[in-house]
Parts: structure tokens; sequence; C-alpha cells
């Protein structure tokens, strides 16, 4: 079993996250940008990278290799679906009270 790896250091995440914070709007405008986040680079584990979901069923505008000197890592995926999405139910945890709960 190999060790955890090093955490990113927080220089390092927060040069990331001002890329994002500029950058995201203009790539969120591409219909095949699902989301875009910070995570750590695939071919250098010691950097942080602009993560960009892009739908693998739509073609792309073209993402470069950096972003304001940042490492971009694409992931293809199918459409993000929040887990039970559509479905109405008015089954609480144990440790939720409705409405009509009262002390």
């Amino acid at each position: 079993m190999s060790p955890p790896e090093e955490a990113l250091s927080d220089a390092e995440v927060a040069r990331a996250t001002a890329a994002k914070e500029k950058h995201a709007n203009r790539l969120m405008s591409d219909p095949a940008i699902l989301g875009v986040g910070v995570g750590r680079s695939t071919d250098d584990r010691s950097q942080a990278a602009l993560v960009i979901y892009v739908d693998k069923d739509v073609s792309s505008n073209p993402i470069p290799a950096q972003i304001d000197g940042v490492r971009t890592k694409v992931i293809r995926t199918d459409r993000f679906r929040a887990y039970g999405w559509g479905k109405q139910s008015e089954e609480r945890p144990v440790c939720s009270r409705g409405p009509e709960s009262k002390r």
C-alpha cells in the first residue's frame, strides 16, 4: 500500500481557485461544459488543476492545456443528475422532524 499523497499547498489551491473564478463564466458559456472546479493535476501531482467536466455526448470548444498558468484536467462524463431527481417523498429520516412536530 502506498503512503497517502501530501495535500496541495494553500498557495497552489488559491492560484487555481483564482483562475477558476476568473474564467468559470466564460467556460460555462459552452453548452458542453457541465462544471468547473479545482483539483489535483494528473501529470504533476504537486500542482492544482482546473477540473473541467464536459458532456461526453456533446462536442465542446477546444480547452487549452493551461489557463493562466494553471493546468487543465478535462473529464468527459454523463450529465449530472441529483440523486432521487423528480421523486416526491414525504419520508423523513428519524433525525428529522416534520412541520407537525412540537416539543
